[in-house]
This record gives C-alpha cells, structure tokens and sequence, in this order.
C-alpha cells in the first residue's frame, strides 16, 4: 500500500534547541554587564523581594493588591465581581503545574479536559478565554499545554471579560501572567539577577529552568530584561506517554521618554507528546473494582490486503461505522452500515473478541493512547504606554499569535490546525478632575481590531475505542490509519479555512459617591466580517461513503450589547455587596478559533446573559478576604455535532454559589479555602445520541465488544454531567527563620454521572497533598506529594465509553539555585 503524508500542516520538525535558550541568556547577561557601568540605579535588592513587596503575606495568598482585570484598577474587594488570583509565589510553593491544580484554588473551574490537553479552563462549565497579558490568545482547548510553571501569577474572572478587553466567553476568562513580565521590574535593579532549576518526579519527570533579568542601557535609554526558559523531558504516570516541551519567553522595557515607555516581547513553546484517551471498555465493575474485559478481536476480518493497517476502504467493506447508534436499547437505528454486512449484530463478526478471552485487573496506568499531539505556538507583542500623567493614561498593544498543531491516533483520528491573529488596541484611561470631594469618576475607552486566520482540518469516522485490549497495547499505536499520515487510504472528511475580522469600541464608566457607592457601566459595539471555505472532503453518510463537494459562506454582522452593569455599596469600611448584571454578545469558535459555515450562514455573535450577586471583606488590616458569589448564566453555542453533523446552536444555563476564603494572620502561616456548586442544563437539550459501553444498548460485551455505540438520550434529562460541589482547603506554614516551611491541602470532588444516559456513575474523590520546602538566600530544596492516598477517580472524556482514570500518588522533588 502506498503510503502518503498530508503536507498541508507539516511541520519541519525543527524546533529550538536548549543551547539557544543558553546562548540567550548569555547574551542578555552580557549586555546587563555593560548596563552596570552606564546607568544609576533608583532601587536596590534582589528581584524576588521586590516583586512579593513586604513580608506580611510571603505567598501573596489574600489578594489586597489593585488588579486592571476588568480594565480599571481596583483592589478585588471593590471589583463588582467574582475574582480570583495566584500569585507566582502560590504556584511554586504548592506545586501548581498544571491548570487542573487550579480548581484546588479558584471555584468554579473544574474541567475534563478533552484527551488529557490542559490547554484551557473551563469557567463554571463553559469555555473559557485565556489572556496572554491582557489580550485573548486563539482558542487553545486540547492543541497545546498551557505551561503554569511558566507563569508569574494568574487571574481568574468568572464572568465575561470587560468592554475594553474586546469580545469574550460570557463563563470567564483566565489572564496569565507570563515570567518575563518582571522585565518593567527589572530595570530598577542595580545588577543581574535569576535563577535556575531541576524538577523530578517518580514517574520519569524532568524539567530545568532557568530565568534572568536585570537593568540595560540602549543608545542611553533606560531599559530592563527578562528572560524565561524551560525544558521538558518526561514520562508520566500513564504507560507510553512521553512529554517534550521547551518554552522561552523573553521582554525588554525601555523608557523612550520621560513619559514614554516601550515593552516588547515574545513567547514560544514547541510541545510535542501524547493524548489520553482513557479507560475503554467501560463497565461500573471496571469503574468500581477495576474489573477489565480482556479479549482482541480477529484483526484479518479487517485488515482483508493482509498488510498490518485497516484502510478506511477496509473498515467500511467490513460493516463497521464510527458509531452504531440505537434509539433505545436493543433497537437500533436503520441504514447505518454497508448493505450486506453486520457486523454490529453477527456473532463472530469483525468486533467479536476470540483470543485471550477473560477479565483482569487494569492498572489506571494503562489507558488508550493518541499517539502524537504536537503543537507550536508563538507570540509576540509591543506595547507603548503614556502614563507620566496618572489621570490619563494612553496605552496601545499591538499582538501576534501563530500556534500550528497536529493530534492523531491510529484509530482512527487526526486533526491538524494553522491559525494566525493579529490584534491591535488602543486604550485612553481618564480619571476625571475637578470634581466634589464625594464624587469620583473614572472612564476607560478602547478601540480594538482582531483578525483570525484559521485553516483546520480533520478525519473522525472510525473511533473503535473498544477494539483495543488495553492489557497488550499501551504505545498509542492501533494499526487503523488516519488522515494526517494517510490522508488518500483514510480520508480527510473536513478542510476549511475561516478568516474573520472583528472591529469593536467598548466603554467603561466606574462612578463612586461618598466612597460608599459605586456604579460601574461597560458597553461595546462589534462589527465582524466573516467567511469560510470548505474543501473537497470525505464523509460517512447513512450507509454509503461520498465525497463532500467544495463549498463556501460570508456574512457580516454589527450589535451593541451590555457587557456589564454592576452596583455595589461600601456598607462598612470593609463589607462590600454588589450586584451585576451582564448580556454581553460573543462569538463561540471552533477549536482552532474559526467559524463554520452554519455559524455564517446562521448567527456570528451570539446571545449571552449574566446574574450575579456577592458580598466581600476585607478584616484584620487585609489579613484576611472572604467572598460569596451567586449567579445565574444563559450562554448560547453552536455545535458541530448536532443536526446531523451540520451543526445547531444549543443554549446552556449555569446555576451555582463560590465561596472564597484567603487569611494570613501571621508572616508565618496563611491558607486559602474554595468551595462551589454547581448546575448546567442544556435549556432545551436537542435531541440527540451519547456513546455508551456495548451492554447499554443490548449487545454482548464479548460477541460484540470491540464496537463503537451511542445511544439516544432523554432530551427532557437536561442536567449536564459534572460535580456538583468541589471544596478545597490549603495551609502552609513557616518555621520562623529556619528555612522550613510545610503546606498541607485536601479537596473533595462529588462524584458524577459519566453521561445523562446514567449508566456509569463516577466515584467522589477526596485527595491530600503535602509539601516540604528548606531554603536559604541561594538555595531552595522542595518536596511535593499530590493523591497521598492514591485515590482512584476519573473524568469523562467520551460519555460513559471512555473514562480518564486520573493520575494516582506522585511525589515531586524540585531543586533552585537563585543569584
């Protein structure tokens, strides 16, 4: 068989090497030399110090500090909405290093996320943004791993983004603070200073990073650096996977003027790893006592050439779909397969097991794997800003973003994405004078145009997750091809390209009386130009195999919406209630962040609703933040898979109350507790098909086990499934002057339906964590164990078909060096 590579997306394969990131840093060392002799310092001191300011909360735990989340700086306690922040100094002292650690700090942000890719949040069960520094990167979902470890700080707001940040998920956004930020710090220290770092962990992790910054001269202006890398190397917990990541981030600020500053910098992460698919195979026996049904079925009833892979022409001529769908158990949908076959219901067929026939116990380690998940994504901005006048503030940003990926597993699966943003931004911040004593006023304007380029491509006909007996195959390796590596034997199904332009003006008024009362406006105008064109394609259609015809789509739209109206009153020094109110207009992209055609030819921007209401404090002299958050949120998306694969919109709605709790009573000790809950309805559910394992719809587990099935839901059933309330809690403690410190935690997570069929139910879970940290001026010895009492808990990446046993007890060692 001829075997022929899909060049469309390929990547070259050459990637930047660790020794660039050395060189790199070198050289900007180098230069901070020669700044030491050309400039005068205003402030001295390491930049560690300088950047946690004061020693009252090391961890920077309660967050009293003003943030410019929603555009306008304010401290979180007179921000009219639910917020939460960790701090650089919170993500290295609890071993956060990934985003699924975040749901132990922030309510609200549970996520299954899809095949294992941690490249986004879900905010209180929708999709969320992810800032790069204030401005909304492509939509990342399961492309690339959002690196925390790279991060010198997040903010989550739950909720949507502000007028002035453009247009945004109404569930929230996550705006990630990158390491080289601390460059606007670094030009006010008089000398060179970083650190470098090795972690460890017993499953085969292994990163190294390492970090500068410092003051520089260029042609006499004053300027500071900072630069970020790291380096990954890893086996994991699950059998099979490996993990390559390298991320350099590097900005430069420079004083133009005396009022004139210049930021510039860059981002680049070159990933390459596998995806999880899970447990397959799924029964509540498995789920409940790790019972496996063992059992491979006979591969030449497929592979009929004999050549080792199944061909898509192959799969088809055996009978077999991507899905067998029933529209109740035992009652299957007519026309689905190849006239004359049948393998779905014949005994003996292509799905039957006839070797190695029995049960075991499966290890959570051993999981069904996507065998290549590779992404490259660079970033790259400037930024000007004017603020030598403090009541009006001009900025402008101008920001690029390219990620290209590409994810296959030989079952038969890929997906491939080429996007490209570009986005401008033009802000003025004015802070009104002349006015009464009682009476503050303050307003933020921005002008913002966006552009996307997304090319994506995909083949998803014949996921057989069930055909693989996880007790033999643990490499990722299935033998069913795919259309990234065989794009003539399997088939591309889809190939679009989407381009859209958004152009937007939003507004925002913050007015506050007698310093009790505050009322707080934003409102935007968007108007979005879009067009889509899709490619010859393949497609299974009923029973017969036909080509997709070449197909196009335009359209524009403009709308004025509300992005947020809030009311908020000081009724003590320190307690601050507020209500807000939102229905700001979105535009929900695809997984590379374009549009599809049914998205142009229907509706762009979409309708979106917001209720909430909350109380904060402040007590103890900002020792201690509590808030309570309650809301109710309508959100409304376009999905693919409804219509029969031509796509629908679906509303959802959210009902939930966080709880947020950060105290520090001491320099010594500080803990943070979280706790939300939760509901999400589709309202109304379309009707509509979730896979399930071969039992829940009537058939033999054995005869017929190696199958792919769905069955119809209850579209009167509209809960969707996820925990209903998650509680964290988590101390650390500092043994005074010594250099030891130990922080402990514990979170519980209810457990869940795996579908809204009900037939697999999800266990709860109740996991500890432990850390133990010795350092001195120079040297920091850290030891990390997360799941303590290996814990066995899963979420759900496929209904109740596939499950993702979650990683069991795992201990980390991590050694820095700072100078």
């Amino acid at each position: 068989m001829k075997n022929k590579t899909n060049h469309r997306f390929k990547s070259s394969g050459r990637h930047v090497p660790p020794r660039l990131a050395s060189l790199l840093l070198g050289l900007m060392a180098a230069s901070c030399g020669y700044a030491q002799t050309a400039t005068e310092p205003e402030v001295t001191g390491e930049l560690e110090e300088f950047v946690v300011g004061g020693t009252g909360d090391p961890n920077n735990i309660v967050p009293n500090r003003p943030i410019d989340t929603l555009g306008l700086s304010k401290k979180i306690v007179d921000t009219p909405r639910s917020i939460s922040t960790v701090s650089g100094e919170t993500i290295e002292k609890f071993n956060i290093t990934e985003l699924a650690d975040l749901s132990r700090f922030s309510p609200s942000t549970y996520t299954a996320f899809s095949f294992g890719v941690q490249g986004g949040l879900q905010i209180r069960g929708d999709t969320a943004d992810t800032y790069f520094g204030d401005i909304r990167k492509i939509n990342n979902a399961a492309n690339v791993p959002t690196i925390i470890g790279a991060s010198d700080g997040i903010t989550i707001v739950r909720g949507p983004s502000s007028a002035v940040l453009g247009i945004g998920s109404v569930g929230g956004f996550m705006n990630y603070l990158p390491k080289s930020a601390r460059a606007s710090t670094g030009k006010y220290l008089e000398r060179l200073t970083g650190k470098v770092s090795m972690t460890f962990d017993d499953w085969g992790k292994r990163v190294a990073t390492a970090e500068v910054g410092g003051p520089a001269t260029i042609f006499g202006k004053k300027a500071g650096f900072y630069i970020y890398t790291q380096g990954e190397r890893s086996d994991t917990y699950y059998k099979g996977q490996e993990i390559e990541d390298e991320v350099i981030q590097a900005t430069l600020t420079i004083d133009l003027t005396d009022a004139l500053r210049m930021e510039i910098g860059g981002n680049y992460q070159h990933h390459e790893g596998t995806g999880i698919a899970g447990w397959n195979r799924v029964t509540q026996d498995l789920v409940d006592h790790r019972t496996y049904q063992t059992g491979s079925p006979d591969f030449s009833l497929i592979d009929t050439n004999g050549d080792g892979v199944a061909s898509r022409e192959e799969l088809y001529n055996a009978g077999l779909t991507n899905n067998y769908n029933f529209s109740a158990p035992g009652v299957p949908v007519p026309n689905q397969v190849k006239p004359g076959t049948d393998a779905y219901t014949a005994p003996g067929g292509p799905l039957a097991f006839v070797t190695d026939v029995g049960t075991s116990k499966l290890s959570p380690r051993n999981v069904l794997l996507e065998r290549v998940n590779y992404g490259v994504d660079y970033i790259g901005y400037i930024k000007l800003i004017n603020d030598s006048n403090p009541d009006l503030v001009f900025k402008n940003i101008l920001f690029f973003e390219h990620q290209k990926y590409h994810k296959l597993s030989d079952i038969a699966y890929f997906r491939a994405g080429d996007t490209k943003l570009f986005e401008e931004r033009v802000s003025v911040d004015w802070h009104v004078q002349g006015l009464p004593d009682w009476l503050k006023i303050n307003n933020m304007s921005a002008f913002n145009i966006r552009y996307l380029d997304a090319r994506n491509s995909t083949t998803n006909v014949y996921q057989l997750f069930n055909y693989w007996d996880l007790k033999r195959y643990t490499d990722g390796r299935y033998y069913f091809q795919n259309g990234w590596d065989n794009p003539d034997e399997a088939g591309v199904d889809s190939d679009a390209r989407s381009e859209h332009t958004e152009i937007g003006l939003g507004n925002v008024l913050d007015v506050t009386m007698f310093d009790r009362l505050n009322l707080n406006v934003g409102v935007r105008f968007d108007w979005v130009d879009a067009e889509v064109k899709n490619y010859p394609g393949l497609r299974n259609s009923g029973n017969v195999l036909t080509p997709t015809p070449a197909s196009s789509a335009s359209g524009r739209e403009h709308a004025t919406s509300l992005t947020s109206a809030s009311l908020s009153y000081r009724v003590l020094p320190n307690i601050v209630p507020y209500v807000t109110y939102a229905e700001p207009k979105t535009i929900v992209p695809g997984t590379t962040g374009g549009l599809s055609s049914s998205q142009v030819n229907d509706e762009i921007l979409t309708d979106t609703q917001l209720k909430e209401a909350g109380i904060k404090g402040e007590f103890f002299n900002g020792k201690l933040f509590v808030s309570y958050a309650i809301y109710e949120q309508y959100r409304t998306a376009f999905v693919q898979s409804l219509n029969g694969g031509n796509g629908d919109f679906q509303q959802t709605r959210s009902k939930g109350q966080e709880v947020e709790v950060r105290w520090a009573p001491t320099r010594n000790f500080n803990m943070a507790i979280a706790a939300d809950w939760m509901r999400r309805d589709n309202d109304p559910l379309a009707p509509g098909f979730t896979p399930v394992p071969a039992d829940t719809v009537g058939l033999d587990p054995i005869e017929q086990g190696g199958g792919r099935y769905q069955l119809a839901y209850d579209p009167n059933d509209t809960r969707v499934p996820r925990p209903k309330a998650i509680y964290s809690l988590f101390g650390n403690y500092i043994f005074g002057d010594s250099g030891f410190d130990v922080s402990a935690g514990v979170n519980y997570t209810a457990g869940y339906k795996a579908s809204n069929i009900g037939d697999i139910k999800l266990p709860s879970a109740l996991t500890f964590s432990l850390d133990v940290g010795y350092q001195t001026k120079r040297w920091e010895f850290r030891v990390s164990g997360k799941n303590l009492t290996n814990e066995l808990f899963f979420t759900s990446t496929s209904g109740s078909a596939a499950l993702i046993p979650q990683p069991g007890r795992t201990f980390t060692a991590k050694v820095t060096y700072k100078f």
